[in-house]
């Protein structure tokens, strides 16, 4: 969700040039203009790495024959995610990606509202659930490289 930019107004949009458009009469190609201004894109990096991801998910619903807002996607993903040993915090991205996607889905078309509004919250449940892994992991890296900086020894001699 995105600011808008106008000060007199408060609202937080999705689809920031649609928000200018629809309630500030702006023009289509004004509204885009604004949204480059006020950063409203994501990073070329990080847009291309959520494409990747999500053609990945896509990829894995048809070979699964299921669609994509479909309960058992998450579970294909989880094996899929599994056999790749995939750390928490990537298995996080690609859930944040697929959050991000149905953002965007909820947007631009208004079929099967809440079959993808129910999968958002499977998403933010698998994502929570996640979060302690990230936690974990986080810690066994600090932990990991503090151990290599500094030895016993090393510190018995500052003392």
């Amino acid at each position: 969700m995105k600011k808008c930019p106008v000060k007199t107004c408060a609202a937080a949009a999705i689809h920031l040039p649609r928000h200018l458009r629809d309630w500030h009469g702006g023009k289509a190609d004004d509204a885009r203009t604004a949204v480059l201004k006020y950063s409203g894109r994501k990073h070329v990096k990080s847009a291309t790495e959520h494409a990747l991801q999500m053609a990945k998910l896509i990829t894995l619903a048809q070979q699964n024959n299921i669609t994509l807002w479909d309960r058992s996607v998450l579970d294909v993903f989880s094996k899929y995610a599994t056999e790749k040993q995939y750390l928490p915090a990537t298995k996080n991205a690609y859930l944040n990606s697929l959050k991000h996607f149905r953002d965007f889905t909820m947007c631009e078309s208004k079929d099967d509202d809440k079959l993808i509004s129910k999968m958002k919250e499977r998403v933010c449940f698998k994502i929570a659930s996640y979060r302690q892994e990230c936690g974990k992991r986080q810690q066994q890296r600090m932990d990991t490289d503090l151990r290599k900086l500094l030895t016993p020894e090393q510190l018995a001699q500052f003392r």
